[in-house]
């Protein structure tokens, strides 16, 4: 418990220093959003929100006494999502190529990954759960496409997105430590990280020339990352 609590708070801080440093090294090379007549900022924001941390994630899972093997497929589609959302970030990409990459990076979570919704559950009232049978693939596929595209679409007001993620990630920690899940730990470790993203997003501590965004790459993955631990504890 000790080791995992030191992990949680590394995790954190390393976040808050990439947040630090990324965020010039954004303005040096263009990867900032540039505030227009719908824009609530004056100035170029970084985003590297995502980048920060992934790459604090990235670093300290080295250091997380479980294997990461069954993680596999999902680190693969993480990585096809950072990209894109990267490259959409920098120069502005066509909608259809995103959605073509989520539905790819959803097909191989699903059908590779075993991630899959394969019923819903007890409802209209009637004590039966509904098994959704061959619908069940093209069903999670949906589920997972639409879930990054959820948080992708909130990001668009300081705290917003990040806010609802650190909500839904301390959500599943409480559940998984409820039911004895072996994913509570890294759960904690993925919420604990998004606070010190709160902090340099929303600007009133660290000032309006530390802000930094999500930007697409960090939305899209993380959406990825919420609807794989979603799926994935309600079997």
């Amino acid at each position: 418990m000790r080791a995992s609590a030191l992990i949680m708070i590394l995790s954190s801080g390393l976040c808050a220093f990439l947040l630090f440093y990324l965020g010039s090294i954004a303005k040096r090379i263009g990867l900032v959003d540039i505030p227009d007549a719908r824009k609530q900022h004056d100035q170029p924001v970084p985003l590297v929100g995502g980048l920060a941390i992934w790459g604090s994630l990235i670093t300290v899972g080295l250091l997380v006494p479980a294997s990461l093997g069954e993680f596999r497929i999902l680190f693969f589609c993480v990585f096809l999502i950072l990209i894109t959302g990267l490259l959409d970030d920098y120069k502005e990409i066509q909608p259809t190529i995103r959605i073509i990459v989520q539905v790819i990076c959803g097909f191989v979570l699903v059908y590779f990954g075993g991630s899959v919704v394969t019923s819903l559950g007890e409802v209209f009232f009637i004590a039966k759960p509904y098994g959704l049978g061959l619908a069940a693939i093209p069903f999670s596929v949906i589920a997972v496409v639409g879930t990054i595209n959820a948080f992708n679409m909130c990001d668009g007001h300081d705290g917003l997105a990040g806010s609802l993620l650190l909500i839904g990630f301390g959500s599943l920690t409480i559940l998984a430590v409820m039911n004895g899940s072996a994913y509570a730990v890294m759960l904690a470790i993925i919420a604990l990280t998004l606070v010190p993203f709160l902090i340099f997003n929303l600007g009133g501590i660290v000032g309006k020339n530390r802000q930094v965004f999500l930007g697409d790459a960090g939305s899209m993955s993380l959406g990825l990352l919420a609807v794989f631990f979603l799926i994935e504890l309600s079997k």
